[in-house]
């Protein structure tokens, strides 16, 4: 009698065990591994090791790309998780059930490209969350960057909108969050909200998308166009907007300074002239409280 108890127990423990952790979930994790190159760790509470591609990823793994390093994810709701050089990023949590998504990545250093390929549900979270900020949204692509303090200088965390738009807001400051859409970026640092997002330029962060192994994206309707982006690489394009190879055509009809803010107009080959505001680095970093 008292084996056919347990016997029951145990099958009522499986049952209610597997709504709540489907065994197709444990076996494949949250997504896997889709590109690695250099010195990349992969830390979970089994050990540490070196991912290889296909390998499944699960919550509260960590990855860890060493210098000139970098790695690739690719989660089962269609998100792409780019891990850039000398970064850490955790899956800190993630469930897909009943229709109804979350997820939450925390990036400690370095940069993450983040490419959501499908509009979540209204319902859905999916948010990469550093030290000093956390960046939210239901479908877009965005670049997240954090920079480590250094003597009188704070860290800070930066957040630049590709597509559609994100949420960004410090913890400190719940009710003074921004929305940064296509073509912006805002810069959070420790201590303060995130300043008023403005224009960016692509070109200021070129070799950070290098490193993550990440085209230069378009930004619909921002201050990036897709249309530049792939008419200016080799200076004929015919559309206007801001890319990689824009200064061919900024260099024949006026001045671009990185870190800086400058207007200018030119002309990428045949294509039309383009007002340009750079505005990598913000010229107020520390904003009033």
């Amino acid at each position: 009698m008292n084996m056919c108890g347990s016997i029951r127990k145990f099958i009522l423990w499986l049952v209610v065990f597997q709504l709540f952790f489907p065994l197709q979930l444990l076996a494949e994790g949250v997504g896997k591994v889709i590109d690695v190159r250099g010195e990349v760790a992969l830390k979970r509470a089994s050990g540490t090791a070196k991912p290889q591609v296909n390998d499944p990823v699960f919550v509260k793994d960590t990855l860890r790309a060493g210098e000139k390093s970098r790695a690739k994810l690719l989660l089962v709701n269609n998100t792409q998780v780019s891990v850039g050089s000398g970064s850490s990023l955790e899956i800190t949590e993630f469930l897909v059930k009943d229709g109804k998504e979350s997820g939450a990545l925390s990036l400690t250093s370095g940069a993450v490209h983040t490419k959501i390929l499908k509009a979540l549900t209204p319902e859905a979270r999916f948010e990469v969350r550093t030290p000093n900020a956390v960046a939210g949204a239901r479908g877009t692509e965005w670049l997240s960057v954090v920079t480590a303090g250094t003597g009188a200088v704070p860290p800070k965390s930066d957040f630049y909108t590709f597509e559609e738009k994100i949420s960004v807001v410090n913890p400190e400051f719940p009710d003074k969050g921004v929305v940064v859409k296509a073509g912006e970026y805002t810069e959070v640092v420790k201590g303060f909200p995130p300043t008023a997002p403005v224009a960016f330029s692509v070109a200021a962060i070129l070799g950070v998308l290098a490193e993550l192994g990440v085209s230069a994206p378009g930004a619909a309707g921002g201050a990036n166009s897709a249309a530049g982006q792939a008419g200016s690489t080799e200076g004929a394009g015919a559309a206007a907007g801001m890319g990689a190879g824009t200064m061919v055509g900024i260099a024949a009809g006026a001045a671009l300074l990185i870190g800086g803010v400058i207007a200018a107009t030119g002309s990428g080959g045949g294509g039309a002239g383009v007002g340009l505001t750079t505005t990598h680095r913000n010229p107020n970093p520390y904003p009033v409280r």
